[in-house]
């Protein structure tokens, strides 16, 4: 299992871009629990708020980081960076029918 992981397995692997990125996001405590068993990156931290941890991370800017964040709905608000926050929110509005 450590060799599995320390390959990269599990995590976002980049399949589809070599570009990384600063994920920065507001999470709720119980997704805050589910990313310290389970973390986004090798070098992800939380801290901040108990009531709202932040969440730091580098990641590879790919689909299925989209995929996943959308997939947490109001469990998470993405900080940083800029373009993916509001990428985001517009996805977000299509599935609310605005």
């Amino acid at each position: 299992l450590a060799n599995h992981l320390a390959a990269g397995h599990g995590l976002f692997v980049a399949y589809d871009s070599d570009v990384e990125i600063r994920l920065d996001a507001r999470v709720l405590p119980e997704l805050a629990q589910i990313l310290a068993e389970t973390p986004l990156s090798e070098h992800m931290e939380c801290s901040g708020d108990p009531d709202m941890p932040t969440i730091k991370a580098t990641v590879p800017d790919t689909w299925q980081l989209r995929w996943w964040v959308l997939s947490q709905g109001s469990r998470i608000e993405v900080l940083k960076p800029r373009g993916l926050r509001e990428e985001i929110t517009q996805e977000g509005g299509h599935m609310s029918g605005l």
